[in-house]
């Protein structure tokens, strides 16, 4: 079988999940909230998750950064001061500075504020989870040494910051500390219930549907699908508001009489938007 009828095949197979996900979109929509629900009502808090993509392909991939901010701030503003707050986070790391804000504006809104981890959390993530009064951890949680332009100083003024993040600059950054490695460290670092591991997996599973996570990004094989590709890089998300992170990519397959190169232009780096399927509701602590 030659290349081109190997792409065609995976673009009809592409094309088929794209309308089944979008056909399904609603229920998977329903799902994650329904899952949120679940988690706030049993661990008696408001969350907030933020995911970003580590799809294999360097035009689609994301980390945490400072265009977050202003996202994140509108969906604390919207739940408001609150007792307890959980932020359960998937990323593969980013600017420590962002990490150090959000962190100050989640502990600006609540009394108790806690990160879930159902899997990676690695770098930025990591030093943003130590922050927190306490880590909740999956089976599969994972976290990553703290990159050494990490500053020594905690980001709040409870003091346990500085010794947790101090111990992490050691390791190889490639070097993955799973749950049981994180608690005898010291981390604090507890495991999830099981229906609670069960529920951030859940979350989890969504939201690597919906970035398409288990799908390499391929020039070659995006160039035959319609055009302009728009892959979601990153998701922010709470129980009534949703904020999409997305490119928008041109693909073109030119010939010079010999040889097919491929072409792309990046016609949007990347822009938050909000979701339009999760209505702002009335917000109800």
């Amino acid at each position: 079988m030659c290349y081109d009828e190997l792409c065609s095949i995976y673009i009809s197979y592409m094309d088929k999940y794209i309308v089944i996900q979008s056909f399904h979109g609603f229920n998977l929509m329903n799902n994650r909230i329904d899952l949120i629900d679940k988690l706030e009502k049993r661990r008696d808090s408001r969350l907030i998750i933020y995911a970003t993509g580590d799809r294999e392909g360097k035009e689609v991939e994301a980390s945490i950064e400072a265009d977050v901010l202003p996202v994140m701030d509108q969906h604390l503003n919207h739940i408001g001061c609150v007792p307890k707050l959980d932020l359960l986070i998937y990323s593969r790391g980013g600017d420590v500075l962002t990490g150090s804000t959000i962190a100050n504006s989640l502990r600006k809104m609540a009394d108790e504020v806690n990160v879930l981890v159902p899997f990676r959390a690695h770098g930025c993530a990591t030093s943003l989870a130590l922050s927190t009064n306490q880590i909740v951890a999956g089976p599969r949680a994972e976290f990553g040494p703290i990159s050494r332009t990490t500053p020594h100083r905690p980001y709040d003024d409870e003091g346990t910051g500085q010794f947790l993040t101090r111990g992490l600059h050691y390791y190889n950054y490639d070097y993955i500390i799973n749950r049981r490695k994180a608690k005898t460290m010291g981390l604090p670092v507890v495991e999830a219930e099981e229906e609670e591991a069960q529920w951030m997996w859940g979350i989890y599973e969504s939201l690597a549907q919906e970035m398409q996570l288990d799908v390499p990004w391929r020039l070659s094989i995006e160039a035959k699908a319609e055009q302009p590709r728009q892959p979601i890089r990153a998701i922010l998300q709470s129980r009534d508001m949703k904020h999409i992170f997305s490119s928008k990519i041109m693909i073109q397959i030119s010939n010079d009489g010999f040889m097919d190169f491929v072409d792309f232009d990046i016609l949007d780096q990347g822009t938050w938007k909000q979701d339009p399927s999760v209505m702002v509701r009335e917000n109800k602590t």
